[in-house]
């Protein structure tokens, strides 16, 4: 008889609302699969690579359908022999949670600001300055375990590298508008360009790839974007998911603010001593962020600096932490 823990995950993702969602939740996935857990994930995105990259993780998945209450979840998770939910999502109605509860159900719910509604056994918000709830701050970002293993990596010698990456769909092409940006500096440097899987207009941002005036390359949701992420000596990136991978890796950041959510990470991680936050990327600062880019790659101290502050705010191991709780 199998007597393995079974984990419902609730979540969604996609071009339109970004994968750091998806993303976070894949982590913790990993971390319960590793505990033995069986982990099914209920979503209403359609998209068939997002649906794959949960398949490739070892998990099943089933849709929700738009507009779908806990009613349906509940009645999921009983014919799957779920004992636990976890929800990740800004949409759910204010009772969800109590619902969930009652049918007796232990709920986990990731949330990303006090004012999300939430009546769960356990609470988790990741970011800094989080409080009043059971799982606060970086010490539980939700790491995907091929970040623990890249903390070592060394960096290849040779001219710096800038990486680019604005999340897993970049609906308003920030990413080209960053490479543009760097255009206007003659520091030396290499540039990575990240485009994640919900990335809509693929062909062109590799147009403006092939016009950069520096040596750059594209990278197409990219299979080893931990390893990619470790050798970067400056990241220019989205304030979402990602910071907590680049914080792992000691890799400091310049950070743009693409979603109201974003606001405190960006300044909390300032604050920290981990990134530079340029504030809302619309309109997009041009000027602030090659002379940020500039100063950084002529201050190799402060560079050192910042990613030691980053690799004491996340060690990696959060979602370890996190499955152990809910499974406890």
């Amino acid at each position: 008889m199998n007597t393995a823990p079974r984990v419902l995950i609730r979540v969604e993702g996609g071009g339109a609302i970004g994968l750091g969602h998806l993303t976070r939740c894949l982590a913790l996935a990993a971390a319960l699969r590793k505990q033995g857990a069986q982990v099914h994930f209920l979503t209403q995105t359609t998209e068939p690579k997002l649906l794959d990259k949960i398949k490739a993780a070892g998990c099943t998945v089933s849709r929700a359908p738009a507009g779908s209450d806990a009613a349906f979840l509940i009645k999921r998770a009983r014919t799957l022999g779920s004992s636990a939910v976890v929800t990740d999502s800004y949409t759910l109605p204010r009772d969800y949670h109590r619902c969930v509860r009652k049918a007796g159900l232990r709920v986990l719910a990731i949330v990303d600001s006090a004012a999300q509604p939430h009546d769960a056994d356990l609470v988790l918000n990741q970011n800094l300055g989080a409080h009043g709830v059971d799982l606060s701050g970086p010490k539980y970002a939700l790491l995907r375990p091929s970040f623990i293993r890249a903390r070592g990596n060394a960096k290849p010698k040779g001219r710096p590298r800038i990486l680019i990456m604005m999340g897993g769909s970049d609906p308003r092409q920030v990413t080209t508008q960053a490479l543009k940006a760097l255009d206007g500096l003659e520091n030396e440097f290499r540039i990575d360009v990240v485009a994640g899987a919900g990335y809509g207009r693929i062909s062109e941002l590799a147009a403006s790839v092939k016009k950069a005036s520096h040596q750059t390359r594209l990278h197409h949701d990219p299979s080893g974007i931990a390893r990619l992420m470790s050798r970067a000596t400056i990241a220019i990136s989205a304030a979402g998911s990602a910071c907590w991978e680049l914080a792992c890796l000691g890799v400091p950041a310049v950070l743009l603010v693409l979603a109201e959510n974003q606001e405190v990470v960006a300044a909390g991680l300032e604050r920290a001593g981990f990134a530079l936050s340029l504030g809302k990327a619309s309109p997009f600062p041009m000027a602030d962020l090659r002379s940020a880019v500039s100063e950084l790659l002529t201050d190799r101290a402060r560079l050192i600096k910042m990613g030691a502050a980053g690799r004491r705010l996340v060690d990696g191991e959060g979602a370890g932490r996190v499955a152990d709780a809910l499974l406890a």
